[in-house]
């Protein structure tokens, strides 16, 4: 049963609304709630998670969808562009992460985190 579950989930193409990405580039804005969230697909049937490699090659893949939804948000910044963009895309990464819950993506994105603060 577990077997049938991990290959269906491995399966998917999990679409990348990046929940509240342009909510952190634009938060405070009275029209961010009007306009449609940008999202990408990011597929990953091809990897098998449980392997550091191809979880590195998802985490590759989830940043570049994060840099093109916060770029697609940058028309509504102001002058903070940087800080706003990097909320943005900070928060996009964290939320993917945390939605896609597989042990090797965390440690992925722990390890790139400590090593960007520390």
């Amino acid at each position: 049963m577990n077997a049938l579950i991990a290959k269906s989930m491995g399966a998917l193409t999990l679409t990348v609304t990046l929940i509240g990405a342009s909510a952190y580039a634009v938060a405070g804005s009275a029209d961010s709630q009007a306009r449609e969230e940008p999202s990408v697909n990011v597929r990953f049937a091809d990897l098998d998670l449980s392997k550091p490699a191809d979880a590195a090659i998802l985490y590759q893949r989830i940043q570049r969808a994060a840099r093109l939804v916060c770029n697609s948000s940058a028309a509504a910044w102001d002058g903070r562009a940087t800080s706003n963009w990097q909320r943005c895309y900070n928060g996009a990464v964290e939320d993917v992460v945390l939605h896609i819950n597989r042990p090797m993506v965390t440690a992925v994105h722990r390890r790139l985190t400590q090593a960007v603060s520390g």
